[in-house]
């Protein structure tokens, strides 16, 4: 729920009524039941292919996210968190997968301290 308010309030910020946008969120949240049900199969096995996904297309979202969330005006908190997660996963120039990243971060809390390179913090 948070995500959608944080969602909602960047888009009436620009203009454009909750309830506009919430067809565009339904249609999100209605991938998520199969979205959890390979996570959870993916973490059950220890396996993560990255089929679906890679960190560093996470990262490049996230970030974007940040920026804007900033220019309205808005609180970042939300996404600033995710972002930073995104971030300390992430091997620069690899585009290691989201699954396995997230999961080495989020789940088993092993997750390395965020890298400085000369691209700036997290390699971005």
């Amino acid at each position: 729920m948070a995500s959608f308010l944080h969602a909602a309030a960047m888009t009436t910020a620009q203009g454009v009524s909750a309830r506009r946008f919430l067809p565009y969120a339904e249609q999100i949240a209605s991938l998520l039941p199969q979205t959890f049900a390979g996570l959870a199969a993916e973490v059950d096995a220890g396996s993560y292919p990255g089929t679906e996904d890679r960190l560093a297309m996470e990262l490049a979202a996230l970030e974007h996210i940040v920026a804007t969330s900033a220019e309205l005006g808005l609180d970042g908190g939300l996404p600033q968190v995710l972002r930073d997660l995104a971030a300390r996963g992430s091997v620069p120039g690899t585009g290691r997968t989201a699954s396995r990243a997230w999961r080495r971060c989020s789940v088993s809390r092993r997750c390395p301290a965020r890298r400085t390179t000369p691209e700036g913090e997290g390699g971005r």
